[in-house]
């Protein structure tokens, strides 16, 4: 079978991020560097999703624990395994964890086996662990 051809997302009547009020809404990534799918199968496809994320999370300023809800789509519901390590290590500086839907479908474009959509919160507040261990030494010396 011969491989897809790359292509530039820029084409496609989509937009990979909007943003309405205090949200950004991400239409679902694919694993794409460069236009074309990573190989190396689900755990190069998550990897490349999660920077691709990250990417344009930093252009508009936020940051991965901005993140409260995802959809996955699983081509292989097996994978579910690997996926869940992949948001460990994706989300590990989070606070918490985003909600999450998984869907098995029975195809992708491209030849994918994973797609991410994420919802993430505008600019959020992010308190620095400095100011946050300041709050909490203050809050139990000042209680009385």
């Amino acid at each position: 079978m011969p491989e897809p051809e790359p292509f530039d997302v820029r084409t496609l009547p989509i937009s990979a991020i909007v943003t309405v009020g205090k949200r950004h809404y991400f239409s679902g990534q694919l694993g794409l560097l460069e236009g074309k799918l990573v190989k190396g199968g689900i755990q190069a496809e998550l990897k490349q999703i999660f920077l691709n994320i990250e990417t344009l999370l930093k252009h508009h300023e936020a940051k991965m624990s901005a993140i409260f809800k995802t959809t996955v789509y699983l081509t292989d519901m097996n994978d579910f395994v690997v996926m869940n390590e992949a948001f460990r290590e994706a989300f590990r500086d989070s606070p918490e964890w985003p909600t999450r839907t998984t869907v098995g479908v029975a195809s992708l474009p491209l030849g994918a086996k994973v797609e991410i959509e994420v919802i993430a919160i505008a600019k959020p507040h992010e308190p620095s662990a400095a100011k946050l261990r300041e709050k909490q030494a203050h809050d139990k010396g000042g209680k009385h």
